[in-house]
């Protein structure tokens, strides 16, 4: 049975991790998004990868504050299968109507509920980031 996309709009929350690509920084491969906030107009995600070495040097090289990466264990009660690691710097926004796009083109795939603990020290990491946008922190003040 197919689902509309107004119905699995109004069923997503903050803390749902969906499956998309977004050509993120270069790369075409699908990846993990955590769902921060839902606008009316944007949704706003963080990114997840299991390429550790990526992260700690874009964090290095910044010279940013490491509780700016969230580190979720690969264990049964995780929902990923593999060490995971969510870089609080760049959050993404995505419009409403791009994102219905990618849904109702089938590019969008639910897995699963992030726990309220890792999603605290998501947004924990974001307020600390000094390159995230004010406008953005303001969402989780």
């Amino acid at each position: 049975m197919e689902v509309s996309f107004e119905a699995f709009y109004q069923v997503l929350k903050e803390k749902s991790i969906l499956y998309f690509s977004l050509n993120y920084q270069g790369n075409p491969d699908p990846h993990y998004y955590v769902l921060l906030d839902k606008g009316t107009e944007i949704l706003l995600f963080s990114v997840c990868t299991s390429k550790l070495d990526t992260i700690l040097n874009f964090v290095k090289k910044r010279n940013l504050d490491y509780d700016t990466i969230v580190f979720i264990e690969s264990e049964p009660d995780n929902p990923f299968s593999k060490n995971t690691y969510i870089n609080c710097n760049s959050p993404v926004s995505i419009p409403y109507d791009e994102f219905k796009k990618m849904f109702e083109e089938g590019k969008v795939k639910y897995k699963d509920q992030l726990d309220d603990e890792h999603f605290d020290q998501i947004i924990n990491g974001i307020l600390k980031s000094r390159l995230v946008e004010r406008r953005i922190k303001k969402l989780f003040l």
